[in-house]
């Protein structure tokens, strides 16, 4: 069994385009950290063995595989099933008569004679799967008039102040002269000096003209001077 590599087959016939199923198994000599233990079972295979004793740790750990490209063309066919993977421990059972086993597999029809039983293999659960959830985190404009607020130019923005619209927009109740940017504007207070741009107005005022809904770059005017509302 030292550096040894057992290959377990159980082959079906190949299909020329089909993907191969993990169909086989393929065994490999283990380092296993379980602590040497021995443990007593009656096995039931060719026969019933009972009084076997099995040890631990495992000397082989088995894991379904695929085989192809094999040259030459075995002669046999056999049946197909995926296996579990397997550790396989070494086992002692009392002496017993077995029977022979005919065997069919791809490389082969033939009658196996087995002797006295060397490994128990145990099936073992696959790897858990984790799954990993992704969060979508949404932004919300706030409800300003600024530049990346949500409120539209024409609406309320604040009491009865306005969202007026940069530039020269057609689409506001007002236009907010001199600047690419929205501007909240109470239009309701007394309007102030005469403007075409903020550039004219005191600080904490935006000119606007309400009507007509352009700006002009006439010298005092189209719009007038009204006081900026806070939000």
């Amino acid at each position: 069994m030292k550096g040894s590599l057992m290959v377990v087959l159980a082959l079906a016939p190949s299909t020329a385009f089909a993907q191969p199923d993990p169909d086989h198994l393929q065994c490999y000599r283990s380092k296993d950290s379980l602590k040497k233990a021995t443990y007593a079972a009656d096995v039931a295979g060719l026969i019933v063995e009972p009084g076997c004793r099995v040890k631990v740790p495992a000397k082989l750990t088995c894991v379904p595989a695929t085989k192809t490209n094999v040259s030459p063309a075995p002669p046999g066919g056999g049946p197909s099933g995926v296996p579990n993977g397997f550790n396989c421990y070494v086992v002692k059972c009392p002496k017993s008569t077995l029977p022979t086993v005919p065997t069919q597999d791809q490389f082969g029809n033939r009658t196996i004679t087995p002797g006295p039983a060397k490994l128990l293999c145990a099936p073992f659960a696959p790897p858990t799967t984790t799954t990993t959830t992704t969060t979508t985190t949404s932004t919300t404009l706030a409800a300003t008039c600024a530049p990346a607020g949500t409120i539209g130019c024409g609406q309320p923005c604040a009491g009865t102040c306005r969202c007026m619209g940069p530039g020269t927009n057609q689409f506001c109740s007002g236009v907010h002269c001199g600047s690419v940017e929205k501007a909240c504007v109470n239009v309701n207070a007394p309007s102030g000096v005469d403007c075409s741009f903020d550039g004219a107005c005191p600080p904490g005022h935006a000119c606007v003209a309400p009507s007509p809904m352009t700006c002009s770059s006439t010298v005092g005017g189209p719009g007038q001077c009204f006081p900026i509302c806070p939000e």
